[in-house]
């Protein structure tokens, strides 16, 4: 991914592990991980906001989490279903408001589910989708500055739809409306 300003960021494979990195001005960072294996950066705002996944819980661990980087720091975003559940964040936008997707009960079996997090605030985004039909697996992909969240879901049957979450200001998991395609 790419800002405005021209910073990059992506992952980089080094000697044992992949690691999410920073490039500006010609000088490539690594940005490290949660816990000293895999980062991977998916996006960063103009603000130098990055976030990503990483693995957690070291050697033993077959987690990984969201993160979000800010001034030389990496913080885990957690889950939608505590500690032993993996996450990763795929978008921010410049009020710092990152969507993407996490592990969690979905009724009878452990699917993905879209979140946003405002403010701090994991939310699932699973009520608002099943709203039209959408009941199975869901990620949220991207997010724009008006907070209008895109993704993909499925429905009861396993069939995918893209979707768009139309968001009135500046409660983004209020629901306006949703439209879905078939894919």
């Amino acid at each position: 991914s790419i800002n405005t300003a021209g910073v990059i960021v992506g992952d980089a494979d080094l000697p044992q592990f992949t690691h999410a990195f920073r490039y500006v001005d010609g000088t490539m960072t690594d940005l490290g991980s949660l816990d000293g294996r895999m980062s991977f950066a998916r996006d960063l705002n103009d603000f130098g906001t990055i976030i990503g996944y990483s693995t957690v819980g070291g050697a033993s661990g077959g987690y990984q989490h969201a993160f979000r980087y800010d001034n030389g720091l990496m913080y885990d975003l957690g889950t939608l279903a505590g500690e032993s559940a993996s996450s990763e964040a795929n978008s921010i936008n410049s009020l710092g408001v990152i969507v993407g997707a996490s592990d969690a009960w979905g009724g009878t079996a452990w699917t993905r589910h879209a979140f946003v997090i405002e403010n701090g605030v994991m939310t699932d985004l699973s009520p608002y989708l099943a709203t039209v039909g959408l009941s199975g697996l869901s990620i949220a992909e991207d997010i724009n500055d008006n907070g209008d969240i895109i993704g993909y879901a499925l429905d009861a049957a396993g069939n995918g739809h893209g979707f768009l979450l139309l968001v009135p200001e500046p409660s983004t998991p209020a629901l306006l409306s949703l439209g879905a395609l078939a894919w």
